[in-house]
């Protein structure tokens, strides 16, 4: 098979991703919260049920060692809290703090207008079937995961 430069297009993406958030923002936003603690940040004001770390871990794939870390700078920052729940002490629920909330709301109106310009002109077929390749693609990467 003939290399496509996939993953090389990903991280352009992501890069062209990272410098609209970086310009888009507020200045106290941007001191305040990076953009993955915007995400995290999101997924905890959306979630419906208690979040836990290894959930943040599975909904972003992200390592245990990352997770901890980004949590704990979280928690510095007064975005989180972590409350031990009453079936195991060991586990530690993720809270969001008034203060995070309230960035929560603002940063929503950036996330939007970001996503309304990604993406733009493309159809919803194509954007269901684009959800489905990248599913494929990160479930190619788990399973080398798996498989060592």
């Amino acid at each position: 098979m003939p290399y496509r430069g996939i993953g090389r297009e990903i991280r352009s993406l992501n890069n062209l991703i990272k410098r609209y958030f970086e310009q888009s923002r507020k200045i106290q936003y941007v001191q305040s919260i990076t953009g993955s603690n915007s995400y995290i940040i999101r997924y905890l004001a959306e979630a419906e049920q208690p979040i836990y770390q290894k959930d943040i871990e599975a909904r972003f794939s992200i390592t245990r060692s990352t997770t901890s870390r980004v949590l704990a700078l979280m928690e510095k920052k007064g975005l989180i809290e972590r409350r031990s729940v009453n079936q195991d002490k060991r586990l530690k629920q993720i809270i969001l703090t008034d203060e995070a909330l309230e960035l929560y709301h603002s940063v929503m109106k950036d996330i939007e207008a970001f996503e309304t310009i990604l993406i733009k002109n493309i159809s919803e077929e194509t954007l269901q079937q684009f959800e489905r390749t990248l599913q494929i693609m990160k479930d190619n990467l788990k399973q080398i995961d798996n498989d060592s």
